[in-house]
């Protein structure tokens, strides 16, 4: 390959060469070995992949301006780069951060480039991604996130994560739940590595009240107008005060519902807010209302002797013995 011109020839292909000369009938050929020319372009090669942190070989061979090979290019004289992040040496070159990388190659004024798909190390670490908050009986997302020793994310971890939840309640391969209200703690799994994060689990909407009181009797209200006096018991109260309790629908407390409760007393009574009394001796029933939910909590009014001392003015006496109708004028 080559060309010629007058006196003179060109060879482009390095190799034995032959030139020949003609002059009429007369012909003769000259035996000519071409050596390549200077260095005009290189090729550099190396793996498709590596791990991160792994060695990127990289090979470099030159060529003169025809493609004539001028074999491999000793390291010293190449100098190597990789984008977009990394270190390179002599020979090869490092990065920690997966993803596609390029890594050059430059020898005088001629370059060449690889593409390096640079892979996640082994697991390392687990780091478990939850909502900021939960309802009791309610499933929430849960997801973890698995990386290398350098935080490079490894899209599908085996084994695959697996997920559980403390102190009580259970989990799917994407979600968790627990019907009791309070702190949870979640833990995910891979082999030998596990990761955990905490969630609050709140209680869900109110669905029962539970009303209650303090225990023991009270007084009924003293008669008046009998010509007697009543001293009251002073540990007896003639009212009783109670609280409604809110729950949701997995027995949650969910706070205290007595202020936006109402109360109310039969067969007989009355209530000022929380505090109820009857208007009678016997067994009553308080009932709390709120909205759609209701319960119902007993209040005993003790007997009259029970709860007042009387003494009957003037000539005026207690005939029968019943305190509730005062005393009776002697005949």
């Amino acid at each position: 390959e080559g060309s010629c011109s007058g006196s003179s020839c060109t060879p482009t292909l390095a190799g034995s060469r032959s030139i020949s000369a003609s002059f009429g009938s007369a012909r003769d050929q000259v035996p000519v070995n071409v050596v390549p020319g200077s260095l005009a372009s290189i090729t550099a090669e190396g793996p498709g992949q590596v791990i991160a942190d792994e060695p990127i070989e990289v090979t470099v061979t030159g060529a003169d301006q025809f493609g004539n090979p001028l074999g491999e290019v000793g390291a010293g004289q190449v100098t190597l780069s990789v984008s977009p992040d990394g270190a390179c040496s002599a020979s090869s070159c490092t990065a920690q951060a997966s993803g596609p990388h390029t890594v050059t190659a430059g020898v005088q004024t001629a370059s060449d480039t690889i593409d390096v798909s640079v892979l996640p190390g082994p697991p390392q670490s687990i780091q478990v991604q939850l909502p900021e908050g939960s309802t009791a009986g309610v499933p929430f997302p849960v997801s973890a996130v698995v990386r290398d020793e350098f935080s490079n994310v490894i899209p599908d971890p085996a084994p695959a994560v697996t997920f559980s939840i403390e102190p009580d309640g259970t989990c799917g391969a994407t979600t968790c739940q627990s019907t009791v209200a309070g702190k949870k703690t979640v833990t995910a799994s891979s082999g030998d590595l596990s990761g955990f994060e905490k969630v609050g689990n709140v209680p869900g909407p109110l669905t029962t009240i539970q009303v209650t009181s303090s225990a023991g009797a009270i007084a009924p209200p003293a008669p008046t107008g009998l010509m007697s006096d009543y001293t009251p018991n002073p540990s007896k109260p003639t009212s009783k005060t109670f609280v409604a309790a809110g729950y949701d629908f997995y027995g949650n407390y969910t706070g205290d519902m007595t202020g936006s409760t109402t109360f109310t007393i039969s067969p007989d009574g009355s209530c000022a807010a929380a505090a109820c009394s009857g208007a009678l001796p016997g067994v009553h029933t308080v009932t709390g209302t709120l909205g759609a939910n209701s319960d119902t909590e007993s209040l005993t009014v003790d007997a009259y002797s029970d709860s007042y001392s009387m003494t009957c003015r003037g000539g005026w006496f207690d005939i029968n013995g019943a305190m509730g109708d005062g005393c009776e004028k002697s005949t």
